[in-house]
């Protein structure tokens, strides 16, 4: 039985960048992986991300600035994001890569300034009902507590290793989770795999990550099927079906 995977957070303008984009997509689909959500870091991957989803219906594309980013960008910048954002709301699947980070950046200015940017695409998200694709660190609550005060009804927290109290929070609002090769050897994460209901996880590669010496493709998809199927008891097959139901449901992917 073939299966249908979707990589649900992909930095696939670096494989526009390399060349090698067309290659990748070819891999992924020998791997049963039929869509790849790409993700923005800033306003030049996320118009390479949209042109190229444009140019191919296999690409669902998210924009938004990363918060390694978002605190040294400009607001002209930030203002260049958010337009396009709206000059592309009907098309677009999310806002993303978007969220706080008070891990890998530290001091709390810096800290302020992710959270006023962090708030300006959470406010577009409620307003146009778009799925917000979201990194956080050491700031699980303050992310949460911002999505509900907006009132954000989609949402999927990716590579999500905070508290499982925050978890229920999380699962309580109904967002989703994603989990990506981690999950091969992080205990947390199998953690998480196994009091998050599949029906709200989701998969991704955070491609081209390098997970402890693996250099993550959209193809590894397939991997972290394998290993939730392990964890859930339960088929290959019924994961990669219910995992791409909540896919589509979250990005308003049809197929």
């Amino acid at each position: 039985m073939s299966i249908k995977l979707i990589d649900c957070h992909c930095h696939f303008d670096d494989y526009i960048d390399e060349k090698i984009d067309q290659q990748v997509v070819q891999e992924a689909l020998k791997n049963g992986i039929v869509r790849i959500v790409g993700v923005g870091m800033d306003f030049e991957s996320s118009r390479k991300i949209l042109n190229a989803s444009r140019e191919n219906d296999f690409l669902v594309p998210c924009v938004g600035v990363h918060p390694w980013e978002s605190w040294k960008t400009s607001m002209e910048e930030i203002k260049k994001i958010l337009k396009l954002i709206e000059s592309n709301v009907d098309f677009l699947a999310g806002i993303g890569e978007i969220g706080l980070d008070y891990r890998f950046i530290k001091g709390v200015d810096k800290w302020q300034r992710q959270k006023e940017v962090f708030e300006l695409f959470v406010k577009m998200g409620a307003e146009y009902s778009l799925a917000l694709n979201i990194h956080t660190v050491g700031a699980e609550k303050e992310v949460i507590n911002m999505l509900n005060k907006y009132g954000v009804e989609k949402a999927v927290f990716h590579w999500y290793t905070g508290s499982f109290i925050v978890l229920q929070d999380i699962l309580s609002s109904g967002y989703y989770i994603s989990i990506n090769l981690s999950v091969t050897y992080s205990n947390r994460v199998v953690g998480i795999v196994r009091q998050t209901p599949l029906n709200k996880i989701v998969l991704e590669s955070d491609s081209p990550y390098e997970f402890r010496g693996i250099l993550a493709s959209p193809s590894h998809v397939r991997v972290v099927a394998e290993k939730v199927a392990e964890i859930k008891k339960i088929s290959v097959e019924k994961i990669a079906e219910i995992t791409t139901k909540n896919a589509k449901r979250l990005f308003s992917i049809e197929f």
